[in-house]
């Protein structure tokens, strides 16, 4: 793989615990400083994961293997609901759930690089769409849903940014050459898009309005107009999660076969 190849992997794992999970999570605990918490958990999570590339390579296949299984089991559940709610939400989720799993398994077939070229295609899309969106949205931001009265909590600031710290840097235990690929900027970049969501979530919906919603991200999509014609793009924009999501599904599902082939 090259390093430009390794380098999107590094940057997309992280956002993957985010959806319809995390933003909500680190949202009800520390309420409108979530972007303050995620701005500490940032640097929490550079410890982090420079003890990871330290330990990694000595984890135990076993351990691998479970972790992997128990990462692709949430991360199918996380998705499959989240496309029911929001796209079929009178279909039963095995609807979404049997081809899905077709296609991680199908991908996982392939040899370890075609994961991480095909992701790095993908990401360009990725990438536009995420533009399009904090553009279009900041100037929807109202300050006065930032500041909390009374809101400061250095406890609850503090769990939250552990919460993202953990969030933001468990997927990366996918990757057992995490040592030899890990670069920090990577991550860097990927903490700076999941700050500006968050910011977006807080000061477009307002914390009360957020916690209503399963999917805090989506509901803000609905929130762009830009020049009064280009709206209701709230579907093609969400669909930054799929991106999202297929590195982390194929290589948990390309660690269990590795593993149990052995």
């Amino acid at each position: 793989m090259s390093r430009y190849e390794t380098n999107i992997i590094l940057y997309l794992l992280p956002k993957v615990l985010f959806l319809g999970f995390g933003f909500k999570l680190m949202i009800n605990i520390a309420g409108t400083n979530a972007p303050i918490s995620i701005a500490i958990g940032t640097f929490i999570g550079l410890g982090v994961n420079f003890i990871l590339s330290h330990v990694i390579h000595r984890m135990h296949r076993l351990i691998i293997l479970l972790y992997s299984l128990i990462l692709l089991i949430i991360g199918l559940i996380l998705l499959s609901q989240m496309v029911v709610r929001i796209y079929l939400d009178l279909s039963p989720i095995w609807y979404v759930l049997v081809p899905m799993l077709f296609l991680i398994f199908y991908t996982s077939t392939k040899d370890e690089i075609t994961i991480y070229r095909v992701t790095s295609i993908l990401v360009v899309f990725q990438v536009g769409l995420i533009l399009l969106s904090f553009l279009s949205l900041i100037p929807s931001i109202d300050t006065h849903n930032l500041i909390g009265v009374n809101d400061f909590n250095g406890m609850s600031i503090m769990t939250a940014s552990l919460i993202f710290a953990f969030l933001s840097c468990s997927p990366y235990i996918l990757l057992t050459d995490f040592k030899k690929q890990y670069q920090y900027k990577p991550y860097l970049i990927s903490c700076l898009c999941l700050f500006v969501f968050t910011l977006l979530i807080v000061g477009v919906l307002n914390v009360n309005v957020a916690l209503l919603f399963d999917y805090p991200e989506y509901v803000l999509f609905k929130s762009i107009n830009v020049l009064g014609f280009l709206e209701n793009i709230e579907n093609v924009l969400f669909s930054i999660w799929f991106i999202i999501y297929f590195p982390f599904l194929t290589l948990a599902t390309y660690n269990i076969k590795k593993i149990l082939i052995k």
